[in-house]
């Protein structure tokens, strides 16, 4: 009876490790994939703070730029890190102040909180219609409501270019104006009575605030000054933008 009873057999040593062997490569093919699909997904999901106040900044100057008071194209002033402007806009704060209101608008970047801001001042006495050296100063100007906003943070960098088109001279009106190079300045003075440029182009770089050693996120974009501009040929610019252009 013993000798007809089968004998029970195990797995031979060769053949666990055989078994253990196929089963890392396939444990390590899986771990790798899911690995990287989790590494991706955080850096698209780390980014995305970056992308987003990016885009919300750029917006906020976008219609910024639309709400630009031509007529006050001479009080226009800005350096290559900061401008100010007349806007007819709803101030920020709706709670406190409805409706569109003229206001003064600064745009700038705090260096030590890495933020860009926005400040706003009610206009409550009209502008003028022309300048004089008063009013060019400001010395007329009466504000009110003064307030403050951050539109990004993580900003290490703000720069502001004025874009100018010069007209063609002598141009043959019988022909379509032939194209002309812009010029691209630093900074934009009232002294200079040039009234509005014809764009403004914005650097902004974001560092992200949950990768603090990765490479800030740069974006560009040239803005149009939808205001009616005042014809000057190149000559007439670089008069008074020569020592300014870049």
């Amino acid at each position: 009876m013993m000798r007809m009873k089968s004998r029970q057999r195990g797995f031979t040593l060769a053949e666990l490790l055989v078994a253990t062997i196929l089963l890392s490569i396939v444990m390590t093919s899986v771990y790798t994939l899911c690995n990287t699909v989790i590494t991706a997904w955080r850096a698209v999901e780390e980014d995305y703070d970056a992308y987003q106040d990016a885009r919300i900044a750029l917006t906020i100057l976008q219609r910024e730029m639309n709400s630009l008071l031509g007529a006050a194209g001479f009080l226009f002033e800005g350096g290559n890190d900061e401008f100010t402007a007349f806007v007819v806009s709803e101030p920020m704060n709706v709670d406190k102040t409805e409706g569109r209101h003229l206001l003064r608008v600064r745009y700038y970047r705090n260096s030590n909180k890495n933020e860009l801001v926005r400040e706003e001042a009610i206009v409550v006495k009209a502008l003028p219609q022309s300048p004089d050296e008063d009013e060019m100063t400001g010395g007329r100007l009466r504000v009110q409501s003064k307030e403050t906003f951050v539109v990004a943070t993580g900003v290490r960098r703000f720069r502001v270019q004025y874009v100018w088109v010069p007209r063609e001279e002598d141009r043959d009106m019988r022909k379509p104006p032939k194209p002309e190079a812009p010029i691209f300045v630093d900074r934009h003075e009232k002294k200079w009575r040039l009234g509005m440029p014809n764009a403004i182009q914005v650097t902004l770089a974001f560092q992200d605030r949950k990768r603090s050693s990765a490479d800030p996120l740069t974006l560009k974009a040239t803005i149009p000054v939808p205001a009616q501009h005042a014809a000057h040929t190149r000559r007439e610019l670089m008069s008074q933008l020569k020592d300014v252009t870049s």
